[in-house]
């Protein structure tokens, strides 16, 4: 009784601590705004408000002004670890638009706006025109406010970004802003405040996930399966045919998001890389298809020289492709190490099954061989 009684005692109480926690430590919408300070229009203008980013706590409240300008204010946790940018953009895309980036820094609210010029880092600095800094005690104030007022012409579309962990501008480095680690695209009605989501890091990741399992991973197990499981005739055929379908489809797929990601991120290499992988795709489709018969043993031949080989280069430009991904993306290590994980086993496996067929060859091979020699012995 008296452990039920204390382990009920201790659930109220952090079912306390906790909800405190989160009314003391996150913003919401509407939300209360007399606290908001510095703030260079009338707040009542800031009609909508959405969780644009709930992943990082991130809330957007946006309106137009009496000028016909639009007046956005944008609240984030006050103990962010990294810096927080928001840009406006005719096309949705970063180069050309401009970025207000936030980040705190010994107590102070550091804001610097920055003119994306292009997609390096030489290339994306520090605008004439500086937002200012603001005092911030993130004990006391546990939510970050900046806010900021553009013409609603050059604001069609909204860009934010996260900065990689502890890793802010700094004087000792001319303000450079560093890759950030995470981003969206949104688009904004200002008449009705809906939001929609253009580009984000799901999709980003759902493409790579979809194309190193596909072209890659999948492909070299069918190929294994094809090469050194025919002893199990036919069931190895269907096997094969059947992993190399779904391999290709998701592959399909994967470039398809890709497509679409293109439309929000500038790529050249490794976007032709892609494009070459499903042609050389849709390739060993059509030979499938045209494959002659067994009876055929000069066209089988050089049917199977065509087909190995062409999936050969195919995968080994999957392979490649997925590590230039994953340096694009910006991910970290246990992407680069799961992924050479998965595939580093697989080539392994198939270089041990290689040396194991080559070995069981030569020994089937080689009474073979005796008994030509004695038959040749026997004519002499």
């Amino acid at each position: 009784m008296w452990h039920s009684l204390l382990c009920f005692v201790l659930n109220i109480i952090i079912i306390f601590h906790c909800s405190s926690n989160l009314v003391i430590s996150q913003d919401s919408c509407p939300g209360n705004l007399d606290n908001v300070i510095d703030i260079p229009f009338d707040k009542r203008s800031l009609q909508h408000c959405v969780h644009i980013w709930p992943a990082h706590n991130l809330i957007l409240r946006f309106g137009k002004g009496d000028s016909g300008q639009l007046n956005w204010l944008l609240s984030y946790p006050s103990d962010t670890d990294s810096y927080v940018a928001i840009g406006l953009s005719k096309d949705g895309k970063m180069v050309g638009s401009y970025a207000d980036v936030t980040w705190i820094d010994d107590g102070k609210e550091q804001i610097l706006r920055y003119s994306l010029d292009g997609k390096t880092s030489d290339q994306v600095n520090p605008a004439a025109d500086n937002p200012g800094t603001r005092y911030i005690d993130p004990k006391t104030q546990p939510t970050a406010y900046f806010a900021g007022t553009v013409p609603l012409n050059i604001a069609s579309y909204l860009l934010l970004a996260i900065g990689r962990k502890n890793s802010f501008p700094s004087s000792a480095d001319n303000y450079r802003l560093v890759k950030h680690q995470d981003y969206i695209v949104l688009e904004i009605n200002y008449d009705n405040g809906k939001v929609i989501l253009i580009s984000s890091s799901r999709l980003r990741r759902s493409h790579g996930w979809i194309n190193m399992i596909g072209w890659s991973l999948l492909m070299m197990i069918g190929a294994i399966v094809a090469r050194h499981c025919k002893q199990w005739d036919p069931l190895w055929f269907y096997v094969h045919i059947s992993i190399q379908t779904f391999a290709f489809l998701a592959g399909v797929v994967g470039i398809l998001c890709g497509f679409v990601l293109t439309q929000r991120v500038y790529v050249t290499h490794h976007k032709n890389i892609g494009i070459l992988i499903l042609v050389l795709g849709c390739l060993q489709v059509i030979s499938l298809i045209l494959r002659p018969r067994r009876e055929s043993s000069l066209l089988r031949k050089y049917w199977n020289y065509y087909h190995h080989n062409v999936g050969r280069i195919l995968l080994l430009f999957a392979f490649v492709n997925s590590f230039i991904g994953l340096s694009l993306g910006g991910e970290g290590r246990k992407w680069y190490a799961g992924y050479g994980a998965s595939a580093g086993i697989l080539v392994v496996v198939a270089i041990i099954l290689e040396i194991i067929m080559r070995i069981q060859s030569k020994k089937e091979a080689t009474p073979a061989q005796k008994w030509n020699q004695e038959l040749e012995l026997e004519r002499i």
